[in-house]
C-alpha cells in the first residue's frame, strides 16, 4: 500500500470525521448524532464479528494452497473492513463501512484486491509458504512473506526521494 493511501486513512479521515460531527452536532444535536454513532457501531460489531472467522478461514486456506484467496474469502474481509469502519465514530468511516457491506462494491473491492495480489504473487513480490504446528518435520513452510528492501545507497537502489 502506497503512503499516501495510509496517511489518508489514518490522519486525514478521522479529522474529517471529527469535523463532520462536530457539525452534525450543530445542525441536529447531540442526541441524534450519538445515537447514530452508537447505531452504526452495533451495527460495525455484528457485521464484523458474523464475517472475522469465516474471511479468515479462507484466506488461512488459500495462503496454505499457495493461491490467492479467492472472491468469497476477500468479499469476507471486505466485509468485516465495512464493520470496523462501521464501528470507528465518523460520518466518511460509516459511508465506507456501509458501502462495503452492500455486495456489489463489495465484489468490486475484493476483485481489485484479489487482481493486485496475484500480480504481486506472479512478479515475486509476495512469497506464499505454509508451516504446519505441531509436526516435528513441516512438509511445507507457512507465511507470508516479502522481499526485504535493499538498504538506501545500495547498488541497483534508487536514491533517495527529497
Amino acid at each position: 500500500m502506497r503512503l499516501r493511501w495510509v496517511v489518508l486513512l489514518f490522519l486525514v479521515l478521522p479529522i474529517v470525521d471529527a469535523a463532520l460531527l462536530l457539525w452534525l452536532v450543530s445542525v441536529v444535536g447531540a442526541a441524534p448524532v450519538v445515537l447514530f454513532v452508537v447505531a452504526s457501531a452495533v451495527l460495525g460489531i455484528w457485521a464484523a464479528s458474523r464475517q472475522a472467522r469465516g474471511a479468515l478461514d479462507r484466506w488461512r486456506a488459500a495462503f496454505d494452497a499457495q493461491r490467492p484467496p479467492e472472491e468469497g474469502a476477500l468479499g469476507g474481509l471486505m466485509m468485516l473492513f465495512g464493520g470496523i469502519f462501521l464501528v470507528v465514530p465518523g460520518v466518511l468511516s460509516d459511508l465506507l463501512g456501509a458501502a462495503l457491506l452492500v455486495p456489489p462494491v463489495r465484489r468490486f473491492v475484493a476483485d481489485r484486491l484479489r487482481f493486485a495480489l496475484e500480480e504481486r504473487i506472479a512478479r515475486g513480490q509476495i512469497r506464499v509458504t505454509t508451516v504446519e504446528v505441531g509436526r516435528t518435520a513441516p512438509s511445507t513452510p507457512s507465511a507470508v512473506a516479502v522481499p526485504p528492501r535493499r538498504p538506501r545507497g545500495a547498488a541497483g537502489a534508487s536514491p533517495p526521494a527529497r
